[in-house]
């Protein structure tokens, strides 16, 4: 059955809603509280009505939330549930009820009989949820987190294999001669850097000008002769007297800060012959340099800080492209060492591609694959505990003199660094044959060492010098 008024098709659901207007405003006087039990589902019919209206053809969300209590009774015949029901699967709303005394164990039967026939009644409406009073003050004092929208930290970006890893001024990505698949990079773990110093200043006029903020050095001379004389080692061993002891502060100036890592115990400084080489003049590239065990990398190797690659969005060919290298990394169960330069003339870094397969949560099915990347440290014994220090015109105190121009431990960090794709001898056939067609797409047999490796944890930095040894990254 259908009619036309204003301009547009009437539907059943149309003569329903005129109808239970014509009730709720032309007799107002049927939903107020009386003797009229019926009269909390007029409301109802009426709350319908209004969203109805309110939304039209927008896409909203349309919920309803009835409060009530075992003391008011629904007294609706079948054609009167059958008649809401209809209206709310047309309408496409969800039904909230939550009563308020519904888990009161000491109610009288005649209640529990009231707290029965609106279960009964919520039961059978489609997409409706039921809730005592205690569970939804639970829900209410749950925090919702905020919603945020992932932003693409790597815009333009390039999943590159066999690319010419030795020029570090390249400009142009139309190689041939390398696999170059499109992706996009999503933010997954960010690590937490100290808070700054905050400046606030006000100008004549008494108006705040704009937050300024600044991260200052100083140095702490302390007037205890104990604390004066100790080395670093022993400042860790006694930092409980620190705090109770008088110094004095020396501001530090930023001309004075150098680059600087810690080895183990040894703290070595970024040799300024080095600083040229510390940026890679090219464009922003993630350049996949070898595949090696996920075994022979440890954990502490990398940081916190992690994001996703994906193909890139609207893009079959990418996203199955860069699918295939996740499958192959899965089956050898192996990880991907790659140079990563996350912006145009930026620093490099290098970080390591594990592949990582995302479930929908409808279907155990594999879906695209996605590869989450991580800084990769790639050094034994670096557990975060590199600092920016400050040298030359700062005097060095206790032990940190005797490390400042230390250079003889640079060629075993460097072998540290050694990485092969040989094929382990416990590898089974499949695996081999795997491992070959893999290797065969790194047409690069030695790359240069990564001059920077940055953990964007606070300041850190660590920098690997040149040395004569020719002991390079070997894949």
């Amino acid at each position: 059955m259908a009619s036309k008024s204003s301009g547009r098709d009437k539907c059943d659901l149309d003569v329903g809603m005129d109808y239970v207007r014509s009730v709720l405003f032309e007799k107002p006087t049927s939903i107020k509280a009386g003797p009229d039990s019926a009269g909390i589902v007029r409301a109802l019919l009426g709350a319908f009505q209004m969203i109805t209206d309110f939304v039209g053809k927008r896409a909203f969300v349309k919920n309803v939330v009835l409060i009530t209590n075992t003391r008011s009774t629904p007294e609706l015949d079948d054609a009167f549930v059958a008649g809401i029901t209809d209206i709310v699967v047309k309408s496409g709303i969800n039904v909230t009820l939550i009563g308020t005394d519904f888990d009161d164990a000491q109610m009288d039967p005649e209640r529990q009989k009231v707290g029965a026939t609106w279960i009964s009644f919520l039961e059978g409406l489609p997409n409706s949820t039921i809730l005592t009073g205690k569970e939804a003050i639970a829900l209410a004092e749950i925090p919702a987190p905020r919603v945020t929208k992932s932003a693409n930290v790597f815009k333009g970006g390039e999943l590159r294999i066999g690319a010419d890893l030795l020029n570090t001024t390249q400009t142009d990505n139309s190689d041939g001669t390398c696999l170059c698949i499109a992706v996009e990079a999503l933010g997954a773990v960010k690590v937490v850097r100290p808070p700054s110093r905050t400046t606030v200043g006000l100008d004549a006029k008494g108006n705040l000008r704009p937050v300024q903020r600044t991260i200052d050095y100083e140095i702490h001379h302390y007037t205890d002769r104990k604390l004066a004389d100790a080395d670093l080692e022993e400042i860790d061993k006694i930092s409980e007297l620190v705090e109770e002891n008088q110094y004095e502060i020396e501001q530090v100036d930023k001309d004075s800060l150098v680059k600087a890592y810690k080895y183990g115990r040894a703290v070595v400084m970024l040799n300024p012959a080095l600083e040229a080489a510390r940026k890679y003049h090219t464009n922003l590239g993630l350049d996949i340099c070898g595949v090696i065990e996920e075994r022979r990398l440890p954990r502490c190797y990398l940081t916190g800080e992690a994001m996703y690659i994906v193909g890139r969005q609207n893009s079959t060919p990418d996203m199955m492209a860069l699918s295939a290298i996740v499958d192959s990394l899965m089956e050898l169960d192996a990880v991907a060492i790659a140079r990563y330069v996350q912006r145009p003339n930026a620093e490099v870094q290098m970080v390591a591609l594990i592949p990582v397969y995302v479930n929908s949560g409808v279907t155990k099915k594999r879906s695209r694959g996605y590869m989450e990347e991580k800084k990769a440290v790639g050094v034994q014994r670096l557990h975060q505990v590199i600092r920016d220090i400050a040298v030359n015109s700062v005097r060095c105190k206790g032990g940190l003199k005797e490390y400042c121009q230390r250079e003889d431990i640079i060629p075993p960090l460097n072998t540290s660094l050694m990485v092969s794709t040989n094929v382990p001898p416990q590898l089974n056939d499949a695996s081999k044959g795997t491992m070959s067609r893999l290797t065969k797409l790194l047409n690069v047999s030695k790359v240069e060492k990564a001059p920077v490796m940055r953990k964007r944890s606070g300041m850190d930095e660590i920098a690997l010098p040149e040395d004569d040894e020719d002991d390079d990254l070997q894949f």
